[in-house]
């Protein structure tokens, strides 16, 4: 355990400061950014400025996560405008934190690892999405399950209850079919919301002496973090890791007594009760693993500022430089009002100069950094015209 301890710091510290090359799936990273876009009416980049401005390539850059949790919070942080000067600087600042104290930094990710499994992908589903199945009777079950171990008893009295015990098991049998084929999607999500409270857990006991406003917080959700974690325990058996004759008991008494669907409507009856700690829960932990993917971006770049958002509309920045660029020529502007004329031969880079300024324009309402020795923008939205199709009939 020391051992492997050792290992992990050593490759921590191996990979702080670079790019994470890595297979990455949009459609499960974006996951927990188009649930909350349904949810919460902010101003966030749409799909057209972000493609043009190539914030995939620039996202795959920046994500240095351990977890699929962080990667989807970093993501959703990148899309989102965030109006509150507070908010922004309090984000930017735990970044600070941990790109400056590596004791800190080094004792949260090792905990992080504990969140490592595709299953992680799917919280967002299970936490907050509102498609969950659910049943508000779902004690009927309990009723059910019970059944065939009273008729058996009774059996021992009158064997005329055997017919009856065959027939509740034939029961639970149509029940089991009927209600796994509804619920059984979920269950990695589960795995993966297990997972999390782990990992939650460990960041609590791990963080008790540096004070930290979101490793408090955890903390202060020890009760609920224990509670969720005992109800969701028979959902999440690892069969696979169990001895075979056990495994197949269990997946028996899966078949004739309910006990997943139990487990599972007992577990979304619970989190509908707490889904405003376990979202909390959620952001904490994502929020750690993010600010410290935002770190080790900063610790590689050349340079960076803090943004000012100015009331009076103009725009001004000094030695500002394209994210993606190796060796980027800076570019600097002063006192913009109105609008600038930019001219060029083809492939001169006028394209990129205009893609520079937007990305650092969210940068700086989103992450509240900018790629540039000052930076000084209105809080205004971006919204990017690049690569029109164009079509004479519409």
């Amino acid at each position: 355990m020391i051992f492997g301890k050792k290992k992990k710091i050593e490759s921590l510290r191996k990979q702080w400061g670079k790019p994470v090359d890595k297979y990455r799936n949009f459609d499960m990273i974006s996951a927990y950014h188009n649930i909350i876009t349904s949810k919460q009416k902010c101003e966030y980049v749409d799909d057209k400025t972000w493609n043009d401005l190539n914030f995939d390539s620039i996202f795959a850059n920046m994500d240095r996560n351990i977890t699929s949790i962080g990667q989807q919070y970093l993501y959703h942080k990148l899309r989102t405008y965030e109006k509150d000067n507070k908010k922004l600087s309090e984000g930017f600042e735990l970044v600070e934190k941990f790109k400056n104290n590596s004791e800190l930094r080094e004792s949260v990710q090792l905990q992080l690892f504990s969140l490592q499994g595709m299953g992680a992908y799917f919280i967002p589903n299970i936490i907050l999405a509102d498609t969950l199945p659910f049943l508000k009777y779902y004690y009927v079950f309990y009723v059910f399950s019970w059944l065939p171990i009273f008729s058996s008893i009774l059996m021992l009295f009158n064997g005329v209850f055997l017919f009856v015990m065959l027939g509740f098991l034939f029961i639970n049998l149509i029940l089991n079919k009927v209600f796994t084929d509804r619920i059984y999607g979920y269950f990695k999500g589960f795995e993966g919301v297990n997972d999390l409270l782990i990992t939650a857990k460990k960041l609590a006991k791990a963080g008790n002496g540096y004070n930290l406003k979101q490793l408090n917080s955890l903390v202060d959700k020890k009760p609920v973090i224990r509670k969720l974690s005992k109800k969701i325990g028979w959902l999440v058996l690892d069969k696979e890791g169990m001895n075979d004759m056990i495994a197949i008991g269990i997946e028996y008494m899966n078949l004739l007594f309910l006990y997943d669907i139990i487990a599972y409507y007992r577990s979304v009856n619970l989190f509908r009760k707490h889904q405003s700690e376990i979202s909390e829960i959620y952001e904490t932990v994502a929020k750690l693993d993010a600010s410290i993917s935002i770190a080790s971006y900063l610790q590689d770049i050349p340079y960076y500022c803090r943004p000012v958002i100015n009331e009076q509309k103009n725009v001004s920045f000094k030695d500002m430089y394209h994210p993606l660029i190796q060796d980027a020529v800076s570019n600097s502007l002063d006192d913009l009002q109105k609008s600038v004329l930019i001219t060029g031969s083809n492939m001169s880079g006028k394209t990129t100069f205009i893609k520079t300024v937007g990305i650092n324009m969210i940068f700086s309402q989103t992450l509240n950094f900018s790629l540039a020795n000052e930076f000084n923008i209105p809080g205004l939205i971006v919204k990017s015209a690049i690569k029109r199709e164009e079509d004479l009939e519409n």
